[in-house]
Protein backbone atom coordinates (compact mmCIF):
# COMPACT_ATOMS: atom_id res chain seq x y z
CA UNK A 1 0.00 0.00 0.00
CA UNK A 2 1.12 3.94 -0.53
CA UNK A 3 2.80 5.18 2.58
CA UNK A 4 0.42 6.51 4.90
CA UNK A 5 -0.56 10.47 4.16
CA UNK A 6 -3.18 12.99 6.06
CA UNK A 7 -4.92 14.00 2.80
CA UNK A 8 -5.41 10.55 1.98
CA UNK A 9 -7.12 7.78 3.09
CA UNK A 10 -6.87 4.10 2.10
CA UNK A 11 -9.63 1.39 1.89
CA UNK A 12 -7.72 -1.75 1.27
CA UNK A 13 -11.14 -4.27 1.60
CA UNK A 14 -12.81 -5.84 -1.54
CA UNK A 15 -15.95 -3.99 -2.08
CA UNK A 16 -19.30 -4.69 -3.47
CA UNK A 17 -21.02 -2.67 -6.10
CA UNK A 18 -23.34 -1.47 -2.93
CA UNK A 19 -19.92 -0.98 -0.61
CA UNK A 20 -18.61 1.31 -3.32
CA UNK A 21 -21.72 3.31 -3.92
CA UNK A 22 -21.97 4.01 0.28
CA UNK A 23 -17.94 4.47 0.23
CA UNK A 24 -18.65 7.51 -2.56
CA UNK A 25 -21.66 8.76 -1.43
CA UNK A 26 -20.30 8.90 2.56
CA UNK A 27 -16.33 10.15 0.99
CA UNK A 28 -18.42 12.75 -1.10
CA UNK A 29 -16.23 11.76 -4.04
CA UNK A 30 -16.75 14.43 -7.12
CA UNK A 31 -14.64 12.81 -9.42
CA UNK A 32 -14.12 8.54 -9.54
CA UNK A 33 -10.69 7.90 -11.11
CA UNK A 34 -10.52 4.11 -11.94
CA UNK A 35 -7.17 2.66 -11.99
CA UNK A 36 -7.60 -0.83 -11.71
CA UNK A 37 -6.39 -3.42 -13.05
CA UNK A 38 -7.14 -3.55 -17.22
CA UNK A 39 -8.87 -7.29 -16.65
CA UNK A 40 -11.10 -6.09 -13.53
CA UNK A 41 -13.60 -5.73 -15.80
CA UNK A 42 -16.69 -5.76 -13.06
CA UNK A 43 -14.78 -3.80 -11.12
CA UNK A 44 -14.46 -0.95 -13.67
CA UNK A 45 -18.27 -1.63 -14.88
CA UNK A 46 -19.74 -1.06 -11.43
CA UNK A 47 -17.63 2.39 -10.94
CA UNK A 48 -19.22 3.34 -13.97
CA UNK A 49 -22.56 2.60 -12.68
CA UNK A 50 -22.53 4.44 -9.84
CA UNK A 51 -20.74 7.38 -11.22
CA UNK A 52 -23.97 7.67 -13.75
CA UNK A 53 -26.04 6.80 -10.61
CA UNK A 54 -24.97 9.53 -8.58
CA UNK A 55 -23.82 11.95 -11.82
CA UNK A 56 -20.61 12.18 -10.69
CA UNK A 57 -17.40 12.31 -12.93
CA UNK A 58 -15.82 9.03 -14.03
CA UNK A 59 -12.02 8.66 -15.31
CA UNK A 60 -10.29 5.79 -16.06
CA UNK A 61 -6.61 5.37 -16.36
CA UNK A 62 -5.42 2.34 -17.82
CA UNK A 63 -1.14 1.69 -18.50
CA UNK A 64 -0.41 1.21 -22.46
CA UNK A 65 -0.47 -2.26 -23.87
CA UNK A 66 2.45 -4.08 -23.98
CA UNK A 67 2.17 -5.24 -27.42
CA UNK A 68 -0.21 -3.76 -30.20
CA UNK A 69 -2.50 -6.83 -31.65
CA UNK A 70 -1.47 -7.13 -35.42
CA UNK A 71 -4.65 -8.71 -36.92
CA UNK A 72 -8.40 -8.85 -35.34
CA UNK A 73 -9.59 -11.31 -33.21
CA UNK A 74 -11.04 -13.90 -35.70
CA UNK A 75 -7.39 -14.42 -35.33
CA UNK A 76 -5.13 -16.92 -35.32
CA UNK A 77 -6.09 -18.41 -32.18
CA UNK A 78 -9.19 -19.89 -33.55
CA UNK A 79 -7.67 -20.41 -36.95
CA UNK A 80 -5.25 -22.57 -35.25
CA UNK A 81 -8.09 -24.32 -33.88
CA UNK A 82 -10.18 -24.74 -36.74
CA UNK A 83 -7.22 -26.39 -38.38
CA UNK A 84 -6.79 -29.09 -35.48
CA UNK A 85 -10.56 -29.93 -36.00
CA UNK A 86 -10.43 -30.01 -39.75
CA UNK A 87 -7.70 -32.43 -39.04
CA UNK A 88 -9.55 -34.40 -36.64
CA UNK A 89 -13.00 -34.60 -38.83
CA UNK A 90 -10.50 -35.88 -41.89
CA UNK A 91 -8.91 -38.47 -40.03
CA UNK A 92 -12.53 -40.28 -38.48
CA UNK A 93 -13.22 -40.14 -41.97
CA UNK A 94 -10.15 -41.89 -43.10
CA UNK A 95 -10.38 -44.40 -40.67
CA UNK A 96 -14.03 -44.63 -41.50
CA UNK A 97 -12.84 -45.72 -45.49
CA UNK A 98 -9.27 -46.66 -45.33
CA UNK A 99 -7.32 -46.91 -41.94
CA UNK A 100 -4.25 -47.18 -43.73
CA UNK A 101 -4.97 -43.67 -44.82
CA UNK A 102 -5.91 -42.33 -41.65
CA UNK A 103 -4.69 -39.05 -40.94
CA UNK A 104 -2.55 -38.62 -37.80
CA UNK A 105 -3.59 -35.48 -35.74
CA UNK A 106 -0.14 -35.69 -33.52
CA UNK A 107 1.70 -35.02 -36.38
CA UNK A 108 -0.19 -32.20 -37.20
CA UNK A 109 0.35 -30.67 -33.53
CA UNK A 110 4.29 -31.69 -34.29
CA UNK A 111 4.53 -28.80 -37.14
CA UNK A 112 6.04 -25.80 -36.19
CA UNK A 113 3.61 -23.43 -34.18
CA UNK A 114 2.57 -19.75 -34.23
CA UNK A 115 4.95 -18.09 -32.55
CA UNK A 116 1.99 -15.88 -31.47
CA UNK A 117 -1.63 -16.37 -30.82
CA UNK A 118 -4.36 -14.37 -29.38
CA UNK A 119 -7.46 -15.40 -27.57
CA UNK A 120 -10.82 -13.13 -26.70
CA UNK A 121 -11.12 -14.79 -23.31
CA UNK A 122 -9.70 -17.11 -20.67
CA UNK A 123 -11.91 -19.95 -22.55
CA UNK A 124 -10.59 -19.84 -25.63
CA UNK A 125 -7.12 -19.57 -24.17
CA UNK A 126 -7.48 -22.99 -22.45
CA UNK A 127 -8.77 -24.22 -25.56
CA UNK A 128 -6.13 -23.30 -27.73
CA UNK A 129 -3.64 -24.60 -25.64
CA UNK A 130 -5.39 -27.56 -25.29
CA UNK A 131 -4.30 -28.49 -28.87
CA UNK A 132 -0.96 -27.73 -28.63
CA UNK A 133 1.36 -29.77 -27.93
CA UNK A 134 4.45 -29.70 -24.79
CA UNK A 135 4.17 -28.02 -21.33
CA UNK A 136 1.99 -24.63 -20.96
CA UNK A 137 3.16 -21.99 -17.96
CA UNK A 138 0.05 -20.26 -16.72
CA UNK A 139 0.99 -16.56 -15.82
CA UNK A 140 -2.98 -15.35 -15.63
CA UNK A 141 -3.21 -15.65 -11.56
CA UNK A 142 -5.41 -17.99 -9.39
CA UNK A 143 -8.86 -16.29 -10.10
CA UNK A 144 -9.49 -17.81 -13.60
CA UNK A 145 -7.42 -20.96 -12.33
CA UNK A 146 -10.70 -23.64 -12.90
CA UNK A 147 -11.06 -22.57 -16.42
CA UNK A 148 -7.82 -24.32 -17.60
CA UNK A 149 -8.18 -27.04 -14.84
CA UNK A 150 -11.18 -27.86 -16.43
CA UNK A 151 -9.44 -29.41 -19.71
CA UNK A 152 -8.80 -32.94 -18.23
CA UNK A 153 -6.10 -34.78 -16.50
CA UNK A 154 -3.54 -34.62 -19.38
CA UNK A 155 -3.56 -31.12 -19.54
CA UNK A 156 -3.42 -30.59 -16.14
CA UNK A 157 -0.40 -32.63 -15.82
CA UNK A 158 1.56 -30.89 -18.26
CA UNK A 159 0.21 -27.25 -16.73
CA UNK A 160 2.70 -25.45 -14.85
CA UNK A 161 1.15 -22.63 -12.40
CA UNK A 162 2.64 -18.96 -11.47
CA UNK A 163 0.69 -17.92 -8.39
CA UNK A 164 1.01 -15.48 -5.36
CA UNK A 165 3.03 -17.10 -2.16
CA UNK A 166 -0.03 -17.36 -0.75
CA UNK A 167 -1.02 -19.83 1.61
CA UNK A 168 -5.28 -19.91 0.16
CA UNK A 169 -4.30 -19.97 -3.21
CA UNK A 170 -1.50 -22.96 -2.83
CA UNK A 171 -4.47 -24.91 -0.73
CA UNK A 172 -6.73 -24.12 -3.22
CA UNK A 173 -4.54 -25.17 -6.46
CA UNK A 174 -3.64 -28.39 -4.61
CA UNK A 175 -7.34 -29.50 -3.91
CA UNK A 176 -7.95 -28.94 -7.58
CA UNK A 177 -5.48 -31.41 -8.11
CA UNK A 178 -2.10 -29.60 -9.51
CA UNK A 179 1.07 -31.21 -7.95
CA UNK A 180 3.30 -28.52 -5.99
CA UNK A 181 6.08 -29.68 -8.69
CA UNK A 182 3.02 -27.74 -10.95
CA UNK A 183 3.10 -24.46 -8.77
CA UNK A 184 5.44 -21.38 -8.89
CA UNK A 185 4.78 -19.29 -5.96
CA UNK A 186 6.16 -16.19 -6.77
CA UNK A 187 5.05 -12.56 -6.54
CA UNK A 188 6.23 -10.66 -9.86
CA UNK A 189 6.79 -8.69 -11.85
CA UNK A 190 10.30 -10.27 -12.93
CA UNK A 191 12.97 -9.26 -15.38
CA UNK A 192 13.49 -11.28 -18.93
CA UNK A 193 16.52 -13.51 -17.60
CA UNK A 194 14.16 -14.73 -14.52
CA UNK A 195 11.14 -15.31 -17.22
CA UNK A 196 13.36 -17.29 -19.43
CA UNK A 197 14.76 -19.44 -15.97
CA UNK A 198 11.45 -20.51 -15.19
CA UNK A 199 10.45 -21.18 -18.70
CA UNK A 200 13.41 -23.56 -18.64
CA UNK A 201 12.86 -24.72 -15.33
CA UNK A 202 9.68 -25.96 -15.92
CA UNK A 203 10.27 -26.97 -20.07
CA UNK A 204 7.77 -24.98 -21.18
CA UNK A 205 6.78 -24.70 -24.56
CA UNK A 206 3.32 -22.52 -24.69
CA UNK A 207 3.13 -19.30 -22.68
CA UNK A 208 -0.53 -18.38 -21.57
CA UNK A 209 -0.59 -14.72 -20.36
CA UNK A 210 -2.41 -11.29 -19.98
CA UNK A 211 -1.21 -8.17 -21.36
CA UNK A 212 -0.73 -5.66 -18.57
CA UNK A 213 1.04 -3.67 -19.78
CA UNK A 214 5.16 -2.82 -18.99
CA UNK A 215 4.60 -1.82 -15.79
CA UNK A 216 3.08 -5.32 -15.34
CA UNK A 217 5.93 -7.24 -16.77
CA UNK A 218 4.35 -8.30 -19.78
CA UNK A 219 7.42 -7.39 -22.45
CA UNK A 220 9.63 -9.31 -20.09
CA UNK A 221 7.88 -12.25 -20.07
CA UNK A 222 7.44 -12.25 -24.13
CA UNK A 223 10.92 -11.20 -24.70
CA UNK A 224 11.81 -14.36 -22.50
CA UNK A 225 9.05 -16.36 -24.50
CA UNK A 226 10.48 -15.52 -27.65
CA UNK A 227 13.67 -16.09 -27.48
CA UNK A 228 13.33 -19.94 -26.20
CA UNK A 229 10.92 -20.33 -29.27
CA UNK A 230 7.71 -20.67 -27.06
CA UNK A 231 4.24 -20.62 -28.48
CA UNK A 232 2.45 -17.52 -26.54
CA UNK A 233 -1.23 -17.48 -26.46
CA UNK A 234 -2.01 -13.65 -25.36
CA UNK A 235 -5.20 -13.07 -24.11
CA UNK A 236 -6.89 -9.57 -24.94
CA UNK A 237 -7.92 -7.48 -22.81
CA UNK A 238 -12.03 -7.04 -22.39
CA UNK A 239 -13.79 -4.89 -24.40
CA UNK A 240 -15.13 -1.59 -22.16
CA UNK A 241 -16.86 1.70 -23.74
CA UNK A 242 -14.86 3.67 -20.74
CA UNK A 243 -15.73 7.02 -21.93
CA UNK A 244 -12.47 8.98 -21.56
CA UNK A 245 -9.88 7.05 -20.86
CA UNK A 246 -6.19 7.79 -20.05
CA UNK A 247 -2.69 6.55 -20.30
CA UNK A 248 -0.42 8.81 -19.00
CA UNK A 249 -0.03 10.15 -15.04
CA UNK A 250 0.30 13.42 -16.08
CA UNK A 251 -3.02 13.68 -18.51
CA UNK A 252 -4.57 12.46 -14.98
CA UNK A 253 -3.17 15.27 -12.64
CA UNK A 254 -4.08 17.94 -15.01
Amino acid sequence: LIPSDPNIQVYDKALSKEDMKNFVERSGVKCLLDASHPYAEVVSLQAMEICSLLRIQYLRFECAKAVPLEEPLENTGKRRRKEIEDVEEKADKADKADKAEQMDKTDFCNKPQPTMLYATDYEEAAKIAKGLNGNILLTTGSKTLDVFLNQGIEFTQRLFVRILPDSKILEKCEARGLSKSNLLALKGPFSEAFNRDMMQHVDAKILITKDSGDVGGTTEKLKAARSLGLTTILIERPKIEYGLKLENVQEVVE
